[in-house]
């Protein structure tokens, strides 16, 4: 988890780095949330009041993956961090992972790409299928 939020602590896009982090690992301890299929989207239980300036995904590729308590026992690869502004975004947010997540081809791909252009063009041309 630490190793998600660091880009956010970064740039300065989380205004409480330390309060999102506890947030997630408190939302963990209710319930994993890694779905399986090598995939993990941690949240928040509920969006932080001005965390964040507008929402984003921070997406955290584990080419070896790690054991994260998923519901098929399988480590997890790909972590799709929600940073939501609002619960209406949130839940939009979570309905676009989880038609990526059934993508399986395009899960399988992530792990082998070598730069973080390469994941954002295989992340925009799925979308691009989803919204024609």
């Amino acid at each position: 988890m630490e190793q998600l939020i660091e880009p956010l602590r970064q740039t300065g896009f989380a205004n409480s780095p330390e309060a999102l982090l506890q947030s997630l690992i408190e939302r963990e301890r209710l319930m994993t949330t890694a779905v399986g299929h090598g995939i993990a989207i941690p949240h928040p239980r509920k969006p932080l009041n001005q965390m964040f300036a507008q929402p984003a995904i921070v997406l955290g590729i584990c080419p070896e993956g790690t054991a994260f308590d998923a519901i098929d026992d399988q480590h997890v690869h790909i972590f799709f961090l929600i940073c939501a502004t609002r619960e209406g975004i949130h839940l939009e947010l979570m309905a676009k992972i989880a038609w990526l997540g059934r993508q399986l081809d395009l899960m399988a791909a992530l792990p082998q790409c070598q730069t973080p252009t390469d994941v954002v063009n295989r992340l925009s041309e799925a979308m691009q299928t989803l919204e024609s």
